[in-house]
C-alpha cells in the first residue's frame, strides 16, 4: 500500500529579490483554493479516439499552500509548502508539479528544490503560525 506524504516543502531561490517577488506574487494569485488546473483526457476506447476535459480545483486536493519567507526580507529564496488533504485523490502530485514547472517556466534562472517530505508539519510552519 502506498502511503503519500502530508506536506512538501519546495525551495525556490531567484537570481534576485525583485524576481523572488515578482514569482511570488504570480504564485499568490495562482495557488488559492478555487484555482483549477485542466487536464485532457485521450482514451481510445475500442480503437477510437476521443477527449475528456477535466478540471482539477487545487481545495480538492491541498488543505493549504503557503507561500514562506526562505530567508531575511528581501531575500533571493521563498518556501512553497503544500499541505495535503488526507482524502486527495493521486493526481495532487500532477498538481504540484504543475506549479513547479510554471516557476521554472516563468522564470528560467530560479532554481527548485524539494525540501521537505513527510507527514509531520515542516519546522518553518510552526515558526510562522
Amino acid at each position: 500500500m502506498r502511503h503519500d506524504p502530508l506536506f512538501t516543502s519546495w525551495l525556490v531561490k531567484c537570481s534576485s529579490a525583485e524576481e523572488s517577488q515578482r514569482l511570488q506574487q504570480l504564485l499568490r494569485a495562482a495557488i488559492h483554493a478555487d484555482a483549477a488546473y485542466v487536464d485532457i483526457v485521450r482514451p481510445s476506447p475500442k480503437g477510437t479516439e476521443s477527449s475528456a476535459t477535466i478540471a482539477h480545483r487545487l481545495g480538492d486536493y491541498f488543505s493549504d499552500i503557503c507561500l514562506l519567507p526562505g530567508g531575511p526580507a528581501g531575500s533571493l529564496t521563498f518556501r512553497i509548502v503544500y499541505s495535503r488533504r488526507a482524502d486527495a485523490g493521486r493526481f495532487w502530485k500532477d498538481l504540484m508539479v504543475r506549479t513547479v514547472q510554471e516557476i521554472r517556466k516563468s522564470s528560467p534562472g530560479a532554481t527548485t528544490t524539494l525540501e521537505y517530505w513527510g507527514d509531520e508539519e515542516p519546522e518553518t510552519l510552526g515558526a510562522i503560525g
